[in-house]
């Protein structure tokens, strides 16, 4: 996303929920372009996203493997090969 000569990759997740490009644009105008980090590319940020959505999914597997079988199973998360049915 250019803003002013400028390269940004906002996110589009807010309060848990995806967000479509025009409510996130909205966000990060109330929240202010200056709360993110620029880059000079759209290859440089692209790249930086990448990187930050490798060491999400590590802390979301962390997260999920720390949490008991009852509790991935109320999220839906598959255990041993099995789905949560309800």
């Amino acid at each position: 996303m250019e803003h002013k000569g400028k390269v940004y990759s906002i996110p589009t997740v807010w309060d848990g929920k995806i967000l479509n490009i025009d409510d996130a644009l909205k966000r990060v105008e109330k929240e202010g372009w200056d709360k993110f980090p620029s880059y000079k590319t759209e290859e440089e940020a692209e790249a930086r996203y990448q990187q930050m959505h490798k060491f999400m999914e590590a802390d979301t597997a962390q997260f999920m493997q720390s949490r008991s079988p009852a509790q991935r199973l109320d999220a839906g998360e598959t255990i041993q090969g099995e789905m949560s049915v309800r």
